[in-house]
Parts: C-alpha cells; structure tokens; sequence
C-alpha cells in the first residue's frame, strides 16, 4: 500500500460485511495491534500486517510482509494447523478492492484463520478462576511434543543469544525511560539479567551444545493458547524475528510458567 488515504480506503472496505460475502446484518469487529490489524468477520479471522518498521520487525514494504504472512501461517501450523488456513491477496479492481482472485494488482496480503471465541483463551479461563487442572497436564504434554520436533537451531542460543536478547530489550526500553517506564527499574532489571547470563554462561553453553536450543514458540503465553474443542491448541508464535524463537526450550516454558506464577500471585492477593 502507498499512501494515507489508500490505506484509509483498504481498512474501510476490510471492516465492511461485503468484503467477506456476509449479510447486511452480519458485521466485522477490527483489533488492532502495534503491528497489525485483525479483522474477525463470519467464521473467519484476517490479520494484515501494517507497514510498519521497528528494531524487531521490519514490514515497511509489501513484499517483506507477503513473507512475514507465509512465514506466519508456515510456523504455526506445526501446533495449529486447522486454525492457519493460509495467506488471501487484497487486490485493487479499478476503485474497489476484492479479497482473493486472480485480476487486479496486489495492494496487499491477509493471513486468514478460523475464527475461535476469546472465551476459550486460557488467559480469559485463568482471569475467571475456571482454568482446570486437566488442561494445563494436557498443554504441558503438547509443549514436550512440540519442543521434542523443533529444529535444533546451535547457531542461536547460549549466553551469546540470551545477551542479544537483553541488549535488544534495554534498546527498546531506552526511549521510554523516564518517561513510560521507571528509568532506575529499567537500569536495574538490565544490569541483573546481564549478571545472571554471566552467572550461568556455562551452563548455557552446555544447553545450547546437547540441542537444547531450537526453533520455539517464542511468545508462549495463556494469551496465545486457545480451547478448542476441548483441547488446548497453541497459537500466534513469533514469525518476524527467528532469533526471538531460536531459544532454549527452558527459555520457552519459563515465559508460560511466569505467566501461570504471576496469575497464581493475583489470585492469592
């Protein structure tokens, strides 16, 4: 897409019922994101990425979140692949734009799901107190299945990677210091981390040697896990930067089990 009013226009027709073929009563609910737009329409879900750039993902041109789209849905079917469907073209018909087809130039790409209600995210579950037992066993087991299957990634990981890690987040933080963010606790929890990796180099290392360091998930929180069918299904991981996902495995759970503490934490208050 080039240009304000364009997009303008794109986002518009995305958020109209004709779009998606659904009746006049029918309509489209739009979330948005810091680098995305999803738009919920009938049984289905779209996200469009938004031309944006940042020092963890860059979708500034058409071509790079075409690749960002197919990388999305490539990832995630490995613990969700009746919920990724595929990646739609929005393209340009004279002054309209249609979703899918073979006529018409390219204005942009949509990566299109399956729609699930927010009821069954376990985030939601877990705020209602109605997040059971059998459910988190039965995550746990798919975490251990889908780690075991996850490309050994040796290149990544170790101290070397948990360091980039935390040299990317102080970057980040860097400008909202002060302001958004308390710049003493931003100092604080950057110089500990840093002392921690340094800590526990070795054993890093160690991890990262014997194949502990693969292609995961990235962002595994109760957020991103959703029931369906009564089962948990894991979803959204991290597409735009492998090195985010390229972690230990350890790496990986603790995200989720700080997730389940902090929770655990607000519930006793």
């Amino acid at each position: 897409m080039t240009g304000r009013n364009e997009n303008e226009e794109l986002l518009a027709f995305l958020e109209s019922a004709g779009a998606y073929g659904l009746g006049a009563g029918e309509t489209v609910k739009r979330i948005e994101t810091h680098a995305s737009h999803v738009f919920l329409a009938g049984e289905r879900a779209y996200k469009m990425k938004k031309p944006v750039k940042f020092t963890f993902l860059d979708f500034s041109t058409l071509e790079k979140r075409k690749a960002a789209c197919e990388h999305e849905v490539e990832l995630n079917r490995r613990t969700a692949p009746d919920i990724y469907l595929g990646v739609t073209p929005v393209r340009r018909r004279g002054v309209d734009f249609v979703i899918g087809g073979d006529e018409g130039e390219v204005v942009e790409y949509l990566v299109e799901m399956k729609r699930f209600g927010g009821d069954g995210l376990l985030a939601t579950l877990a705020e209602k107190g109605a997040l059971d037992l059998s459910a988190v066993k039965e995550l746990a087991g798919n975490i251990a299945a889908f780690h075991r299957k996850a490309e050994v990634t040796p290149d990544f990981g170790g101290a070397a990677g948990c360091a980039r890690i935390v040299a990317g987040s102080a970057e980040d933080m860097k400008p909202l210091a002060g302001t958004v963010l308390d710049a003493e606790k931003v100092r604080r929890v950057t110089v500990l981390s840093e002392a921690l990796i340094e800590r526990h180099a070795a054993l890093l290392d160690e991890r990262r040697k014997a194949g502990y360091v693969r292609h995961c998930h990235g962002d595994l929180h109760l957020g991103n896990v959703t029931m369906v069918e009564g089962h948990p299904v894991i979803f959204d991981c991290i597409e735009f930067d492998d090195r985010l996902a390229r972690i230990d495995v350890l790496y990986d759970l603790a995200f989720l089990l700080m997730d389940l503490a902090f929770r655990a934490e607000s519930d006793a208050r």
